[in-house]
């Protein structure tokens, strides 16, 4: 946890890059931007940077979601459905 003692607090943790998602492009050490109200993380990459960091990302492949992952996504609701587990 960083800024504690002076400031709003933020938590240091490691995101999940998804293939093909808004922080693949980024690279191990690159520094992200946090907007708190704008509810946004924004790599601090120049944008003809990232343009070529995300052409040469390697092309996503839809497998099926098979054991825990596949109960997860089937049972687990988001917050537009209301944040329920419906194991019943």
């Amino acid at each position: 946890m960083g800024g504690a003692h002076y400031g709003a607090p933020e938590l240091a943790g490691y995101l999940r890059r998804s293939p093909g998602g808004p922080l693949a492009p980024v690279r191990d050490g690159g520094r992200i931007g946090l907007g708190v109200s704008e509810g946004r993380l924004d790599p601090l990459v120049p944008e003809a940077e990232l343009q070529a960091r995300r052409a040469a990302l390697p092309q996503a492949v839809e497998t099926e979601r098979r054991g825990c992952d596949k109960r997860h996504d089937s049972h687990v609701l988001q917050a537009e459905e209301g944040v329920d587990v419906d194991l019943c």
